[in-house]
């Protein structure tokens, strides 16, 4: 026996991956955890949520992980019907249990999730009950991240606090995340949360070129409490993209859905879109590249989720970090602001309290 031989050794024998994979990433400590997030992270709704094929989007979660990705974000709502996402994801993930250890699974809860005064927010008995269907759906022990959602109105944030430390303390998952909160909301959870010594991972907000809401309010953390943010829809949901700019996108593009959530294109867009193309050809780097680029250049940035749903939408991360490093121009972060459009705000929050007769 050689006691010299390195222990990792022993786990590159899986037959769908190769041995570099972890090689082929580039990664980011998650707010001076020590746990190490890959710097773009793959949001699953899209991938295992209906729209794409089960064998196609399992072949495509596994290239993903051989590019060095070892962040995969889900929801409990994410699919249709809700929870799918979760439990083809899954299907999947027993085929490759033996390296669950190498990644980050998250999920959330606080929207709807089923009918009901009970059925969405941020009480105990909601959020216990869809932390453990998620782990059921997805056949694990403990998520690594577990969001709250959205703020809820409807529970003070005390009480908020109180029912993650207790799920916490079950070992139903490693570390919080918080994901859309209002910014004065926000501290104040984090005040408690640091409080009952419940570790935080990350926040999560809409962050991209084109949107800059909240912006300020993520650096801010960062500075003061060194909880760094994961931006979701860096790439504006497929705005900020070369087959945009080029007017290629397929019929098969969230942007063609007939009920799609990307947001109209205005006057004032146009003017944003037109100055990051410039930028974009005079660094002769594809969109995509430099909006995912420019935010993980950031300190208080992790990591960029994104939907892939193609083997074109799998990117280089080593490439990315190369644009990082050589950009001969930054953006002019007035500019950008002067046309930021709002914060997707989809998912608002739904009026429980009317809805169901809540006195």
């Amino acid at each position: 026996m050689n006691f010299l031989e390195d222990p990792s050794d022993f786990f590159y024998k899986n037959k769908n991956f190769n041995s570099d994979r972890q090689l082929n990433g580039v990664y980011k400590d998650l707010s001076k955890t020590s746990c190490f997030t890959s710097i773009l992270t793959a949001g699953l709704w899209r991938l295992y949520g209906g729209h794409v094929e089960f064998n196609k989007s399992k072949k495509i979660f596994f290239k993903l992980i051989e590019s060095g990705i070892n962040h995969f974000d889900l929801g409990n709502n994410y699919g249709r019907p809700p929870g799918s996402a979760e439990e083809f994801f899954g299907i999947a993930l027993k085929e490759i249990k033996e390296i669950r250890d190498e990644l980050i699974i998250s999920s959330k809860a606080g929207y709807e999730m089923f009918p009901g005064p009970n059925g969405s927010g941020s009480s105990l008995k909601h959020l216990r009950s869809q932390i453990e269907k998620s782990l059921k759906r997805i056949d694990i022990d403990y998520l690594d991240i577990f969001y709250t959602h959205r703020f809820d109105p409807l529970c003070e944030v005390e009480v908020v606090a109180d029912n993650l430390k207790f799920l916490h303390d079950l070992g139903l998952f490693n570390y919080v995340g918080i994901s859309s909160y209002p910014k004065e909301k926000l501290f104040n959870l984090v005040d408690l949360l640091n409080e009952r010594k419940v570790p935080i991972a990350c926040l999560q907000y809409n962050l991209s070129l084109i949107s800059l809401d909240n912006y300020l309010t993520c650096k801010e953390c960062f500075e003061k409490w060194k909880i760094s943010t994961i931006a979701f829809s860096p790439l504006a949901q497929g705005i900020l993209t070369d087959s945009f700019f080029n007017k290629k996108k397929t019929s098969e593009s969230r942007i063609n859905e007939n009920k799609t959530t990307v947001t109209e294109i205005t006057s004032e867009m146009n003017i944003s879109l037109r100055y990051i193309s410039e930028i974009s050809k005079k660094n002769k780097i594809n969109v995509e590249l430099l909006a995912m680029a420019w935010l993980l250049s950031k300190d208080f940035i992790s990591s960029a989720a994104y939907g892939p749903r193609t083997h074109e939408q799998i990117f280089n991360m080593h490439k990315i970090r190369e644009i990082i490093v050589n950009l001969e121009t930054d953006f002019d972060l007035d500019k950008l602001f002067l046309y930021s459009i709002p914060a997707v705000n989809q998912w608002t929050t739904r009026d429980t309290k009317a809805k169901y007769n809540i006195l």
